[in-house]
C-alpha cells in the first residue's frame, strides 16, 4: 500500500469503539460488535502542506490529494477490520464534505458526506458509545 499504517494517526480525528468484552464475562451479540467512526479531514492527510495548492478545490494538486486522503482513509479501514471492527463509519469532513473518492472507497464501510449535518464533522456518531478519542 502506498501509505504506512502509521499515517493512520494523521487521517483518524476520531474513533468510536464499543467495550470489548473480557474473558470474565459472557459475550452477547451487542458486545462481540466493535463499531470504529473514523472523520476524516484533508488537513490531516500526510504531504498537505499548502491550503491553496492541496485542500482547496481550486489548487493544482487538489485531485491528487483527494485520491491520497481516499487511500489512507482505506488504510485506517484496512486496520480497523483486522483489529477486529465490524463495522466502520467514515465522515468526510474537509470544506463541502465530497472529498473521498466514493469509487475508490473500501466497500466494507459506509460513508457520510456533504452537508448540512447536525453533528458537523462528528456526525454518525453512535451516542450510546463509551468513549471518543
Amino acid at each position: 500500500m502506498l501509505h504506512s499504517m502509521c499515517m493512520l494517526t494523521l487521517v483518524i480525528l476520531s474513533i468510536l469503539v464499543s467495550e470489548r468484552p473480557t474473558a470474565a464475562q459472557a459475550p452477547s451479540a451487542k458486545e462481540e460488535k466493535m463499531k470504529v467512526y473514523i472523520s476524516a479531514d484533508m488537513e490531516g492527510i500526510g504531504g498537505v502542506s499548502t491550503w491553496d495548492v492541496q485542500a482547496s478545490a481550486k489548487g493544482r494538486e487538489y485531485e491528487q490529494f483527494r485520491r491520497l486522503m481516499t487511500q489512507e482513509v482505506n488504510a485506517a479501514i484496512q486496520g480497523a477490520f483486522e483489529a477486529g471492527a465490524t463495522e466502520v463509519l467514515v465522515s468526510d469532513a474537509h470544506r463541502d464534505a465530497q472529498n473521498i473518492n466514493v469509487e475508490l472507497l473500501d466497500r466494507r464501510a459506509n460513508l457520510i458526506r456533504a452537508w448540512p449535518r447536525p453533528l458537523g464533522m462528528m456526525q454518525g456518531i453512535d451516542p450510546c458509545g463509551p468513549a471518543v478519542d
